[in-house]
């Protein structure tokens, strides 16, 4: 989860009406515009973690689709503040990824990767060293785990209290990776083709934090021996 230079890094400087955000996303809005030029599209989003139930009913709904044949990687929603601009969104996951590791017969969640769109940018949740014992049917799961972009680099990674979690904002073209930098993950639920918790933290620089919740249902599942 590497920070990368982008274009859009240095495009933001040339363009001070738009934030960085929205000119990484640029090839989706055409172009920045003003506030009172345009309605944001923020507004008809929904941060779905102040209301449980209708997470929960977003999950249940995905869980629906899947059964139906349809692709549904889990449900996001994250508000905050990310490369200075303030958001609010929700999203279905498009695509996900779930790595266990097989230890000694067991299988340990290691890295979770999911992607889902939003009004303006695709946004992509990365885990990595998130730890824990899984089976296929779902557990609670009460862990607080410290953000920590150096979490994974040791032999007891998946066994210690730290995680490395990351948001990367994507239009199709370029990318910007956001690292976490400080916070916390608390995880809720897990199982062999799933995570659900909350996650708070700065991402990309001290004065950006965000908040979030997710639950990540596979769609590709791996393990690694």
């Amino acid at each position: 989860m590497a920070r990368s230079p982008s274009p859009a890094r240095r495009a933001s400087s040339k363009l001070p009406r738009c934030s960085r955000l929205l000119v990484a996303a640029s090839a989706l809005l055409g172009a920045c515009v003003a506030p009172f030029e345009t309605r944001s599209a923020y507004e008809d989003q929904v941060y779905l973690c102040d209301d449980p139930d209708a997470f929960d009913a977003r999950v249940e709904a995905c869980r629906a689709a899947r059964a139906r044949g349809e692709r549904c990687g889990g449900v996001i929603s994250v508000r905050g503040s990310l490369q200075a601009t303030d958001i609010v969104v929700e999203s279905d996951m498009t695509s996900s990824l779930i790595r266990l590791q097989q230890s000694d017969g067991t299988l340990l969640l290691d890295e979770i990767e999911a992607t889902g769109s939003t009004p303006y940018f695709f946004l992509t949740l990365q885990m990595k060293s998130v730890g824990g014992a899984v089976g296929a049917e779902p557990v609670a799961d009460d862990r607080t785990l410290e953000i920590d972009p150096a979490a994974g680099g040791g032999p007891e990674q998946l066994a210690d209290d730290r995680v490395d979690i990351g948001l990367r904002i994507s239009n199709g073209a370029e990318s910007v990776d956001l690292s976490g930098d400080d916070g916390a993950v608390m995880l809720t639920e897990r199982a062999r083709g799933e995570l659900a918790g909350r996650f708070e933290g700065s991402f990309g620089d001290p004065e950006d934090r965000a908040e979030g919740c997710f639950h990540v249902l596979g769609l590709d599942v791996r393990i690694v021996r």
